[in-house]
């Protein structure tokens, strides 16, 4: 468990690093009775999720707009130094 806790710690503190303006800002992060906690930014809008629920399946356009999106996201965090997403 000593070993988790501190890749928690380790991963929370690069994680307040990010800075990019589609990745939620995390702030903080702390443990509460042995479960750790990431303190992140309040976005607002809906889930997928209820996205889906409300409209139904989105059309494929739609869709592939947010691939490319996140493509984006990834390769920045790809660029990172070290990578937060390996290849």
């Amino acid at each position: 468990m000593l070993k988790a806790r501190e890749l928690f710690e380790r991963e929370a503190k690069f994680l307040t690093k990010l800075d990019h303006p589609r990745i939620a800002k995390v702030f903080d992060h702390f443990v509460d009775s042995g479960r750790d906690y990431l303190v992140l930014q309040y976005v607002q809008g809906v889930s997928l999720r209820q996205l889906v629920a409300r409209q139904g399946p989105q059309p494929e356009d739609r869709v592939l707009e947010w691939a490319s999106a996140i493509a984006t996201i990834l390769e920045h965090l790809h660029g990172l130094s070290p990578p937060m997403v390996a290849p």
